[in-house]
């Protein structure tokens, strides 16, 4: 008896389930038509700009380079020079108060533990912060907070989470060989 209380239950939910399935279908289909029409519409507007947009990304690619800044081509230089694996070489966020430009990159395939170089402004509090106590003020969202594991070369600050493998090898390597032009 109980068997068969529990298998009609459980028919009640698979059939329950594959109505809903089967109602959204229905309604997926329906609203297929007004979606492609306003897609085709989309891309229209799209093409007609898309050779602007095409000079406009170029420009601004060049722009975004973060290698441009000769002390962050240096740091990439010092670890591929050191046989590390170096990718993914981008803009940062200038999340660090008084930075002016900053660049991430994977060093060895850390992907989750990026060694990010920030340019401080010369003289700013938070680079004397980070020369005495190894700490950086940080400000996201308009809330600032101290973020330990900060070491600095002239005004360049650097940061590579302690969790990375190769966190003291690159912070010996970086201030053995690092000079800011």
């Amino acid at each position: 008896m109980m068997k068969k209380l529990l298998y009609a239950m459980l028919m009640m939910v698979l059939i329950a389930g594959l109505a809903a399935c089967g109602d959204a279908e229905a309604d997926g289909k329906a609203n297929d038509n007004e979606n492609n029409a306003q897609d085709e519409v989309a891309d229209e507007a799209t093409n007609d700009n898309a050779a602007e947009e095409a000079n406009d990304n170029s420009a601004s690619e060049d722009a975004d380079d973060p290698l441009e800044n000769e002390n962050f081509a240096q740091v990439v230089d010092i670890l591929k020079e050191n046989d590390y694996e170096v990718t993914d070489v981008q803009s940062g966020f200038d999340d660090v108060v008084g930075s002016e430009d900053s660049v991430t990159m994977v060093v060895n395939g850390e992907d989750m533990l990026t060694l990010q170089v920030f340019k401080v402004e010369d003289g700013h509090e938070n680079l004397n912060k980070i020369n005495e106590t190894g700490e950086a003020t940080l400000e996201f969202d308009g809330q600032q907070g101290d973020v330990a594991g900060f070491y600095a070369i002239g005004n360049y600050a650097f940061f590579l989470g302690e969790g990375h493998p190769d966190s003291e090898e690159v912070e010996t390597l970086i201030k053995d060989n690092f000079s800011p032009q």
